[in-house]
Parts: structure tokens; C-alpha cells; sequence
């Protein structure tokens, strides 16, 4: 479940692992539990020598951010009760644009108490026509639950120069997408690419109902985007975005499909279109 709000309102707590041998209640020497101080609800069982960021410590982290890049605090996810958090801060730059279109341009900061994730940064856009999203986390910018991890997070909000050059880099991939046209064959590679379709299988007839049926809703979803914001690489592209935004059912849907199918479904798009990129 994911919950989006002003501010966390919760702190990280600790408490030893009890386990019960013929009634008599023992105390783990290895691990313990991490849970929300505001409800006890139970977030982690990890090794004693895990780390958690606090969440004091990770708001602090997220007004750092908001002075070093100038960026707007829009709120905090918390996803899975809280044993993932997100911090989401708004481009306060004004008509930001690609091809045109305008976009709403989002700098996260994330972090995890279950060992899922290290603290990383990541930048989410959005398409504002028709709110197609899109994320992309810096594996460059992770740091691993340590006892230095608080130090070292703060040296990591001091040196952000690789983050913006690669976030300046995909921005600007985005516009050279524009120039290449794309046609039917492209389309085709795409989506075999994307739903890891056999082109033989398909002739054949060995192809489920179901990855059938997701060709047809993708292909539908690039047509109608290549058809709103042109016959290209950057609307084939968006048209994935819409089909993870709007099509495929996430139990738990995250702001910027940071996580899980529709984020994988994301990279392999933009990794498809870089390549198209290279061969034009």
C-alpha cells in the first residue's frame, strides 16, 4: 500500500527478536525488529548489524536537497506501511518543456528499513497532457544501510554534479527521440523487445492470450501518443509510459513507477529507444 503525505510523522524502532523454546521466551543475539514508533506495526526482522535511516535523518537529507538544488518539497510515500519511503521535490523551473509538451520535472529521494533498498536518488517526469510517468534511479547515487551511512549521505548530497549531468543527458535523449521517425517494423521490434515475444512463436501460434492481448494494448498506446505528439521515437516512448501509467494494474502504483513491472517495462523502453538512437 502507498500512502503520500506532508511529512513523516513516524520514527524507525528497534526491539529485540523474542522466540519462544518449550515456554521459555529467549532473546535473538542476531536479530531484531524495526517497526513504526507511532502504531508498532512491524516493518523488518534484520541482522543485528543492519542500519536502518532514520527518518529524521532522511527528512534532514530532503531539506539539504531542497537548498542544494532549489527544488520545492511536494510530500513523502510511504509505501509497505512505511518500510519504504519516497521524498518528492518539484523543478520550481517554470514551463519546462520537451518537444513542446510540458512537463513536470521531480527529484526523489528514497530509502527502505527491509533491506529492499539502499538510500538512492532518482528523477521522475511527467508528461502533463496526459500525466504519462516516467523514473529513473541513479544507481551512482546509493548508499548501503552502515553504521557511516549518515555521513555518507551527506557527502552524497554535496556532490550531485553526475546526478544533474545524467538527468541534463536523458533530458536531452528525450529531444533527440523527436528526429527519428519511427514506422510499423520499429513498432513491431518494440513490443516483441518490450513483452520478450518470439517472432516465431507468434507465427506458429505459440503465444498466450494474455501476451497477446498486452501487444494489443501496448500497440494501441503507441499509436494514440504517436499520434498526439508525432510519429517518433520520443511518441513510441511515451506510448509505453502510457500503457505503465494507465493500462497495467500495479497492486500497489508509485508515484513515478519507481518499482516492480511498469518500472522495468520503463527501462526497457528507454533502453530500446537509445539504441534506436545509435542506428539513426
Amino acid at each position: 500500500m502507498s500512502t503520500f503525505v506532508d511529512k513523516l510523522t513516524f520514527e524507525i524502532q528497534e526491539s529485540p527478536v523474542l522466540y519462544d523454546i518449550n515456554g521459555n521466551v529467549l532473546t535473538s543475539k542476531n536479530h531484531k525488529v524495526l517497526s513504526r514508533s507511532d502504531n508498532g506495526t512491524e516493518l523488518s526482522v534484520m541482522k543485528n548489524s543492519y542500519y536502518p535511516t532514520y527518518n529524521a535523518h532522511f527528512m534532514q537529507s530532503t531539506e539539504t536537497m531542497k537548498k542544494i538544488s532549489g527544488f520545492d518539497i511536494t510530500g513523502y510515500s510511504e509505501i509497505n506501511n512505511g518500510a519504504i519511503v519516497i521524498s518528492h521535490l518539484k523543478n520550481t523551473v517554470k514551463d519546462l518543456k520537451i518537444g513542446g509538451h510540458p512537463i513536470q520535472d521531480y527529484l526523489i529521494l528514497g530509502s527502505s528499513c527491509d533491506g529492499k533498498y539502499a538510500f538512492f536518488i532518482g528523477t521522475t517526469t511527467v508528461l502533463l497532457r496526459c500525466t504519462n510517468q516516467f523514473s529513473n534511479i541513479s544507481k551512482i547515487k546509493k548508499v548501503r544501510h552502515t553504521k557511516s551511512a549518515p555521513k555518507k549521505i551527506e557527502e552524497l548530497l554535496r556532490s550531485l554534479e553526475v546526478y544533474f549531468q545524467n538527468r541534463d543527458t536523458m533530458y536531452k535523449n528525450f529531444e533527440k527521440m523527436i528526429k527519428v521517425k519511427v514506422d510499423e517494423e520499429v513498432k513491431e521490434l518494440a513490443i516483441n523487445y518490450l513483452l520478450d515475444l518470439d517472432q516465431q512463436e507468434m507465427l506458429d501460434g505459440n503465444v498466450s492470450t494474455q501476451k497477446l492481448n498486452q501487444a494489443e494494448q501496448l500497440y494501441l498506446a503507441m499509436g494514440s501518443e504517436m499520434d498526439a505528439v508525432g510519429q517518433n521515437l520520443w511518441g513510441m516512448f511515451n506510448g509505453v509510459t502510457y500503457y505503465t501509467t494507465h493500462v497495467l494494474k500495479q497492486k500497489e502504483p508509485v508515484f513515478g513507477n519507481l518499482f516492480g513491472a511498469t518500472a522495468n517495462l520503463n527501462k526497457k523502453a528507454y533502453r530500446f529507444a537509445l539504441n534506436q538512437l545509435q542506428l539513426s
